[in-house]
This record gives C-alpha cells, structure tokens and sequence, in this order.
C-alpha cells in the first residue's frame, strides 16, 4: 500500500474509532432500557418460581420493566435526533408509580428484584439525570420557557434527595413519607404540562 493511501486509511480509523467511543446521544437512554429489559426476564424468573397473588405481581412487574424499557429506546431515538424538546416523561412517571405501589405489596421481598434498597437507588440516578437535562435545556432557552427549566432541575433534585432518603429509611427500618413526593411529582407535570403548552 503507498504510504499516502496508508495515512488516510490510518486517519479514517483514528477519527471512526473516536466516533464510536464518543456514542450518541441516546446512548444512555439505550442502556437504561436494557437494564429495564433485564429486570422484566428477572421478574419474569421471581414468577416462575412463585405462588399464588406473588405470581401474578412478579408478571406486570415485567410487563411494566418492559414498557419503561419502550420509553426509553423512544427517548433514545428523539435524543439521537437532537429532538431533546419532544421527550416527555409523563408515561414514565406513571410507569414508575405502577412499578413501586406493585414493589411494596411483595411480601418478602418489598422493595425489588436486587437488593432492598436498588429501586430507589436506580430512582434517584435518574431523577439527577432529569435534572442534569432540565439546567441544560434552561440554559438554552429564554423568558418564561428558561424559568420553568431552573424550577423543573431543582423539582427533579428534590425527587432525588427524596429517593436517597428512602434508601437510609429502608436501610434502618423506617417508615418513608411519601407526602412531599407527591406534591413535587405534581408540580413536576405541572410544569411539563406548560412547557408543552408553549410549544
């Protein structure tokens, strides 16, 4: 091969591998449904090996794991796209409210599939992410639409600590109140609900 013809292909490799290694915006979005997809077959596994009601909880716990799994790739796609205005999180909220109140009847096994303490753990990631894309929105955006983008991130950081208390509560044995979630979970859609009224 003659040199020159050696150097570009030598580039095109250094600059395709720095592509791959760089991702897509999505790519998060991506992985987040795998591991959704994964606790479906898990909780499809709990079923397996269950009895009675416990069979049937473990069941739509996956078909839920499945459907946030959707939400996700869906995500990933408008991500990918640069369409960041277009992902809402309304079925994901709801997903997610079906997939606790389910968790917490599992006698034995309250909180998840791994670990006491992993749903809220996982929760908590998430809501920091949320928020990490509320300030990056806001800081793109202007007037009313960049106040209601600093209010979403600091809603969504206050979901978050919440979902971190929760962890030390189970931990310890605690009662969780759940009072204060609920009114940010409504202020939450509150705001995407004038966010998508602006549009």
């Amino acid at each position: 091969m003659k040199p020159l013809l050696r150097a570009i292909f030598f580039a095109a490799s250094i600059i395709g591998a720095a592509t791959f290694a760089e991702g897509l915006p999505g790519d998060n979005f991506r992985h987040a449904a795998n591991e959704y997809d994964a606790k479906a077959t898990d909780a499809v596994e709990r079923a397996t090996a269950s009895d009675g009601k416990t069979v049937g909880r473990y069941l739509q716990l996956a078909t839920i794991y499945r459907e946030m799994a959707g939400v996700k790739r869906r995500s990933a796609l408008l991500a990918d796209a640069e369409r960041w205005e277009q992902i809402t999180w309304d079925e994901y909220a709801a997903l997610e409210r079906r997939r606790d109140t389910i968790i917490d009847t599992l006698d034995g096994d309250p909180v998840g599939l791994s670990g006491p303490r992993e749903p809220y753990e996982y929760a908590a990631v998430e809501y920091r992410q949320h928020a990490r894309d509320a300030r990056t929105h806001g800081a793109r955006a202007k007037g009313a639409e960049q106040a209601i983008y600093r209010e979403l991130a600091t809603v969504f950081s206050q979901m978050a600590a919440i979902k971190d208390h929760a962890v030390s509560a189970v931990r310890n044995g605690d009662n969780i109140n759940w009072s204060r979630y609920e009114a940010l979970s409504e202020r939450q859609q509150q705001l995407d609900d004038m966010l998508d009224a602006g549009r």
